[in-house]
């Protein structure tokens, strides 16, 4: 397992995380980039920014987090989401907004929200 709290990680280049929890954490990730998690993670008040993707194959815990400029995000896995997610776009053009795509399961629990901000 792999813990990573309070910084800014700059990802350029095809990068997995097996078994990661993240906590405050920036994960930047450029375009035509793409980190994936694999095993059991969880992110937790993090925000995922630029235009890269991150993409879940695994279980993961996700709390509190923000996916902002034109970030992707593509669950094939299981997510289990137990606090706040908040998609927020710029608004400039239609290329700078946050997409999520979910091709696995993906459950709400008690009363949290996604939320989209501009």
């Amino acid at each position: 397992m792999t813990n990573i709290s309070n910084q800014t990680l700059e990802i350029t280049g095809y990068t997995v995380f097996d078994d990661l929890v993240a906590d405050f954490v920036v994960f930047d990730i450029h375009a035509q980039t793409r980190a994936v998690l694999t095993g059991l993670s969880a992110l937790q008040d993090d925000t995922i920014a630029l235009s890269g993707q991150l993409r879940n194959r695994g279980i993961l815990d996700l709390e509190t987090t923000a996916f902002q400029d034109a970030s992707r995000f593509v669950n094939a896995g299981t997510v289990n989401q137990n606090g706040n997610v908040s998609l927020v776009g710029d608004g400039g053009t239609d290329d700078d907004v946050v997409v999520v795509r979910n091709i696995g399961t993906w459950t709400l629990e008690g009363q949290t929200q996604i939320t989209t901000q501009t």
